[in-house]
């Protein structure tokens, strides 16, 4: 290992190699345009428990931007939501108010079925405002997509990272078709139950290789024809 690795002498003083943190203006300004042009309420919705950090710091930012706008949390809950008390002050100081729906997945046995209808109603019937923002967190889920193709009128912002969004929309020159595939169940979602709902259509593919990737869920059509904005954050 290099030397630097190591400590030769207990009494030096300790070198800083914290990775400085940078302001991104221009992400702010941008975000602020938005909000002053947009003055409803703030709606997130989110799937994997996985993004609460990044939850967090959009709710954070859009209350520094917008002291007074309230945020609120559209969760499809399932098991891995448990892990998380979701009574907890960090929790409840960045959302005013949190709704929960039912698990859906791309299957067509007869309880999924049944939960995606219970989503479609309880979705066409949420009191969205007309000056209301919806913020995909992800992208891709059925929930997700029932908010931005019901909702079409309100401003949408699709969220994600840049290792998710090249995970599920970037691949090597000349991807071999082969390596692909799907459950007849998933295309029977995805192309027939989708569309009958008034939905984007999706596409749900598994890669056996895992080259470039392994199993993923995307829009069929680019993000930004889903969505108004699309934010791609990087973590380095």
């Amino acid at each position: 290992m290099p030397e630097q690795f190591f400590i030769s002498d207990l009494n030096q003083p300790l070198n800083e190699n914290k990775k400085q943190l940078e302001k991104d203006v221009i992400f702010e300004n941008h975000l602020a345009k938005q909000l002053n042009t947009h003055k409803g309420i703030v709606w997130l919705v989110v799937v994997d428990p996985g993004f609460l950090l990044l939850m967090f710091s959009i709710s954070k930012l859009i209350k520094k931007i917008s002291p007074d706008r309230k945020i609120g949390l559209l969760v499809m809950r399932h098991e891995r939501w448990n892990s998380i008390n979701m009574e907890y002050s960090s929790i409840k100081e960045n959302f005013n108010e949190i709704f929960y729906f039912p698990k859906v997945k791309y299957t067509l046995k007869l309880k999924n079925l049944f939960n995606a209808i219970k989503t479609v109603i309880a979705v066409k019937r949420f009191n969205m405002g007309r000056e209301d923002v919806i913020f995909g967190i992800g992208i891709g889920t059925f929930l997700e997509n029932c908010f931005v193709s019901y909702f079409k009128n309100n401003l949408s912002i699709g969220v994600t990272t840049d290792q998710i969004f090249n995970f599920t929309h970037h691949f090597e020159t000349n991807p071999d078709p082969s390596d692909f595939e799907a459950k007849w169940a998933v295309i029977f979602f995805n192309n027939i139950i989708e569309p009958l709902l008034g939905l984007y259509k999706g596409i749900r593919l598994r890669r056996p290789s895992r080259k470039n990737g392994g199993q993923f869920t995307r829009y069929r059509e680019a993000v930004n024809k889903i969505f108004d904005i699309v934010y791609i954050f990087k973590y380095k």
